[in-house]
């Protein structure tokens, strides 16, 4: 049983809660990234995207996958949660779930064009990561792409929403430039390397001009793609 399974249902609600101070609500910071994430995907593989496959380690709600099912990817979501997976089938209408332990993929090596860990490595404890990125690179084609998005620790309205949600109470996000080191090291290219979410609910009309501000470390979150090579 995951830690998770409890909060399945209410998960969303709870994080919605958190970040309501915002100005914003909870879908409108995953779309963004959905976006953020489908866009860059798209012009990585010159438009050629359909039949390719995708897999979301720590699905949460499916959404970044049926972002690349958009594009005619054919997703699997993967989570320690079979409740979490359950929510994630319902809400998205995919079915290809498996319950999944990050640092021991049940997958072929070489089948997976996309890997996706959306706000799920600060809940991964530091000494699996060399495990998860090492399966990572296995279970991806060469070329392939690893998209991360996680928190900004050296963001304080960041570090205000984790303090608020009970399920975040032993998460350890970690900055930017420590999770380079770490997709490097596991024999991953960067291409592509971004700070997310600067304007306030109350100034959106200023929200043009994060594209500006991609390279500033003041972001809510971050964005980094590895390449394998």
């Amino acid at each position: 049983m995951s830690s998770f399974d409890k909060v399945a249902t209410s998960y969303s609600e709870q994080v919605g809660n958190a970040v309501s101070f915002s100005g914003f609500n909870f879908e409108y910071f995953v779309q963004k990234k959905v976006h953020h994430l489908t866009r860059f995907v798209e012009r990585y593989f010159d438009g050629k995207t359909p039949g390719r496959s995708s897999l979301d380690i720590g699905a949460g709600e499916g959404q970044y996958s049926l972002g690349l099912q958009g594009l005619g990817f054919e997703a699997t979501l993967s989570d320690l949660s079979q409740e979490f997976l359950e929510v994630a089938r319902n809400k998205s209408g995919i079915k290809d779930c498996v319950v999944a332990d990050a640092s021991n993929l049940p997958f072929p090596d070489s089948s997976r064009d996309v890997i996706v860990l959306a706000m799920v490595l600060h809940h991964i404890p530091l000494k699996k990561w060399p495990s998860v990125f090492s399966e990572c690179h296995r279970v991806l084609k060469s070329g392939g792409l690893m998209a991360i998005y996680e928190h900004n620790p050296w963001n304080p309205f960041t570090r205000r929403v984790m303090a608020s949600l009970p399920f975040d109470a032993d998460a350890n996000p970690k900055p930017l430039p420590f999770m380079n080191k770490h997709v490097q090291h596991a024999g991953l290219e960067i291409v592509l390397r971004e700070y997310l979410f600067f304007v306030p609910g109350a100034l959106k009309l200023l929200c043009p001009i994060e594209k500006y501000l991609t390279w500033c470390p003041a972001g809510a979150q971050y964005a980094l793609i590895g390449r394998k090579k």
